[in-house]
């Protein structure tokens, strides 16, 4: 497995070559299989306890976690930050004094 050599987090090749594919497909796919891992966790832990149905909630965690990772990624490519700008108030209207 080649590691890519970058400031900061060095991740494996597969990992940003999946992040750099059609992000809007790739969160929309890890959203629906965080949602799906977590209504089975929930019915496996209804079914048979915490310590059984612990690797669903997990998988749930990381796939969400790999969401988050991808929005980011997306973001700084496309150089948005996160950052509100500030607007400066404006006057509200009101009546003009007479002269």
């Amino acid at each position: 497995m080649e590691i890519i050599e970058k400031p900061g987090i060095n991740l494996p090749s597969f990992v940003t070559n999946y992040a750099l594919m059609n992000s809007k497909l790739n969160r929309t796919v890890l959203l629906a299989l965080a949602l799906g891992f977590f209504a089975v966790w929930v019915l496996e832990f209804r079914r048979a306890g915490l310590f059984e149905s612990y690797w669903l909630l997990l998988l749930s965690i990381v796939c969400l976690l790999f969401f988050q990772f991808i929005r980011l990624k997306a973001a700084t490519r496309n150089g948005v930050t996160e950052e509100k700008k500030i607007i400066s108030p404006r006057k509200a209207p009101g009546k003009k004094p007479k002269r």
